[in-house]
């Protein structure tokens, strides 16, 4: 039972730290459009992409499927993305907020490809393979340095959870007789 409510406060604290982190990732993408945004917001636009994708995108994605295990070990995924997304608006070195990106997508690929071989349902292993990706684009930002090189991994990572999630609510169609 304590383990139940911790992991309830754990969630409710990730997802309560990621608003603060979508509302950087929004004014950044307003700062690139050429809106006047904080000086805060404006100095740090080049970050936008990575603010929404593997950080807002992979903290509320990693913690639903960390919710959903009910387990300790898989919601270390939001929190390193939530840790890397604070680093990065701190200033922190770009290779440490990598590698965070990286642990924290690997951890959701672990705890992806766990849930998927537990239930082996379609749907889950499309979820699975959008992990992938996200790990996939993390990694090559870290190796290869380049941004624009990660941008196809985490698209991917984007179509691939939506194909997964509508394969999954296809469950609650009627069967047709």
């Amino acid at each position: 039972m304590r383990t139940l409510a911790f992991l309830r406060s754990a969630a409710a604290a990730t997802g309560i730290a990621a608003v603060p982190l979508l509302a950087c990732a929004v004014l950044t993408g307003l700062a690139r459009l050429g809106v006047v945004v904080p000086a805060f917001a404006l100095t740090r636009a080049a970050w936008h992409g990575v603010l929404m994708i593997p950080v807002f995108f992979g903290t509320v994605i990693s913690l639903e499927r960390a919710v959903a295990m009910q387990r300790t070990a898989p919601y270390l995924a939001p929190a390193g993305t939530v840790v890397a997304g604070a680093a990065l608006l701190a200033g922190a070195p770009v290779p440490l907020v990598q590698a965070l990106l990286v642990i924290a997508a690997g951890i959701l690929v672990a705890a992806s490809i766990r849930l998927a071989w537990r239930q082996r349902t379609l749907f889950l292993f499309v979820l699975a393979g959008a992990a992938v990706c996200s790990a996939v684009g993390n990694g090559v930002w870290l190796t290869v340095g380049d941004l624009s090189a990660a941008i196809p991994w985490w698209l991917s990572f984007l179509i691939l959870t939506i194909a997964g999630e509508r394969l999954e609510l296809t469950r609650l169609l009627p069967v047709s007789r």
